[in-house]
This record gives C-alpha cells, structure tokens and sequence, in this order.
C-alpha cells in the first residue's frame, strides 16, 4: 500500500530527505520514518506496533573535470616591467572546467550551475615595511557571484543559465558548453628606486568549484553534485636576473595544481561573505 505524502508531512522536521545516484541508488545517507502506536482491537485488547517507512529522492548523475595551466607574468603597458601574475597562459584561462549532468527520468526539469568557494589568503612583504594580507583567515568566501556562471559568457547577454530536460543530458559539447573558467590574478605595485617596496607576493588560496543543480518547483533549492578541488600557490619576487642583470619580477615558486576529476559531495557548500567584499577593503597589516 503506497499512501502520498501530505503537504505537512512532507514538510515535518522529523523528515529527512537525501539524494542518490541514480546510476546504482547508493545512499548518500538513510532517510525515513519511523512510527510507533497503540491500536485496540474488537475484543478491547490493546497491541503496541510500529511501522516503518523508507524511501530515495534521485539525484543528476554528473562529471566534473579540470586542466589547470601555470602562473605567468603580464606586462599590459609594454615597458618591460610586469604589472601583475595571472594564473593563465597566453591562449587560455588558468583552469577550465567541463562537466555534464544527467537529469532524473520523472520530475527531472531543472537548472544546472556552478558554484565556486574559496578561503583567501594574499601576503606581501618587503624590507622595512610592515607585513600585510588580504584574508579571509581561515574561512570560506564566495568567489564573487552565485551561481558562478562562466565569465566567458559575460558579455552575452542571451545567456541565462543552463537547463536540462527529464532524462536529458547536457555536457560540455552541448550547444551552450555546460563549463566554465577561472584566471586569478594579483598585481604589482610600482617598485620606486631607493625607497622600501613590498618586493614578495605570495598568493595560496585553495579552492572548490561545485557542480550545482536545482529542480524546477516552487521551494526548490540549489544542491551540489560533484566537486573539484584546486588552488592557486605562488610567489613572486623582486630581484636580479642573472640572465641579463637587470631587476625584474620574476615568480620564484608555483606549485599550483588540482583534481583531475571531481569528488562526490553530500553537503550544502557555506561561506560567510563574499570575496571582493576582502578584494576591495585592500591590505591590512598582517595579523
């Protein structure tokens, strides 16, 4: 006997619900409810009985890759100092995602996304000045905006987001590539002669980048699918070029890097502001 739901069961907080992989059903957790009660029969006698119920709510099923490129120096003004580090190449953004979403069969319509986190932490130092930071100390921050987008489509502005149908899939091949892109950057200030300058940036801000989805109806909310997790970890310095024997910014260490494939994640990313909040409030002397 299968009984619905009601609008107020549904909506009791000894509900749990979870998501599985639709692939093989494997629970992320347990969900169900239990029931205990006390029923008399005709002859007046009473029985104590229990019940149980138990059920799955399926999930997309989804990938998640990543290439990640090295940190290299710009030069925007050509006068053949470096104005910043990007996390890039000359052809590329830093670090591309591609992915792909399989919608559930019944009551799959819905919208899928990106979702990117971070903690923040950008050091710079130099002789005779006081060390300072932008930092989220420790804490997750949203990379800018949510849902993240692609900022390569930006500048369209026809594009609205990505949909996938019931039982459809959408991936990186679809006409509106399900992907999306990140290149970090940190800039220079001007190094003034005979003066203290800060001559060491070090950058290492660990990242996550979700993979989202939210199924159309009234209540709904995003959820994650799939996760990558990657950072960005330079150091750049002002220093003597032995090859020509001039001062220069030159990147002294990058050990930068990612997952190749994206790992299963069974909770809601949190994060307590936003980063440009830190971006834009600039240096404070380090803590």
């Amino acid at each position: 006997l299968i009984n619905e739901l009601t609008t107020i069961e549904r909506y009791a907080s000894q509900i749990q619900y979870y998501y599985t992989n639709t692939a093989n059903n494997s629970f992320h957790g347990t969900g169900g409810v239990s029931v205990s009660f006390t029923a008399t029969d005709p002859n007046n006698h009473s029985h104590s009985l229990s019940r149980n119920a138990s059920y799955y709510i399926e999930k997309p099923d989804a990938t998640l890759s990543a290439s990640q490129t090295s940190t290299r120096l710009v030069d925007k003004d050509n006068d053949g100092v470096a104005d910043y580090m990007e996390l890039s190449s000359t052809t590329a953004d830093g670090i591309t995602f591609s992915a792909s979403a399989t919608a559930p069969t019944i009551n799959g319509v819905g919208e899928v996304n990106f979702l990117q986190t971070l903690i923040e932490q950008t050091d710079r130092t130099g002789a005779g000045l006081q060390a300072q930071e932008m930092s989220s100390h420790n804490i997750s921050v949203l990379d800018t905006q949510f849902p993240y987008g692609n900022p390569d489509y930006d500048t369209d502005p026809s594009f609205t987001g990505w949909t996938v149908g019931a039982g459809q899939t959408i991936n990186s091949i679809s006409s509106t590539p399900l992907a999306t892109v990140d290149s970090p950057d940190q800039s220079f200030d001007n190094i003034v002669p005979n003066t203290n300058n800060y001559t060491t940036y070090s950058i290492n801000d660990p990242f996550t980048m979700y993979l989202i989805y939210k199924p159309n109806g009234v209540g709904s909310i995003w959820i994650p699918l799939i996760a990558i997790s990657w950072n960005w970890t330079v150091t750049a310095q002002w220093q003597l070029d032995t090859s020509d024997n001039t001062y220069k910014w030159m990147i002294t260490s990058d050990t930068s890097n990612t997952e190749a494939n994206g790992h299963a994640v069974t909770s809601l990313p949190q994060w307590t502001q936003n980063v440009n909040t830190i971006l834009i409030a600039g240096w404070k002397n380090k803590q």
